[in-house]
């Protein structure tokens, strides 16, 4: 999983299909990475071990951008899940 840094450090929205919030959104398809860094954005590889600092970003993202990262990791039944479960699911994934 690449971490993505948007140019503009406030941004909350989707872009792409990646949720972003402050900024920061995350995806591990490499056609994404390559158009996010063609487009201006950092991004930076997830191959090293997740810390908690990417942990604690991935708490703060809301209901619908879980889901979504969760379609993007390929994580099971991720529409029928509730919040916590969706944490749970996506830290498994890592």
């Amino acid at each position: 999983m690449a971490k993505v840094y948007a140019p503009n450090k406030d941004y909350n929205g989707v872009t792409a299909s990646v949720p972003f919030t402050n900024g920061v959104g995350f995806s591990s398809n490499p056609y994404l990475l390559d158009w996010f860094k063609e487009h201006g954005y950092k991004v930076e590889d997830g191959d090293s071990e997740t810390t908690s600092e990417t942990k604690a970003d991935i708490s703060q993202l809301s209901y619908e951008e879980l889901k979504s990262l969760a379609k993007d990791r390929g994580v099971d039944g991720y529409h029928k899940m509730k919040k916590e479960e969706l944490l749970d699911a996506l830290k498994d994934s890592e």
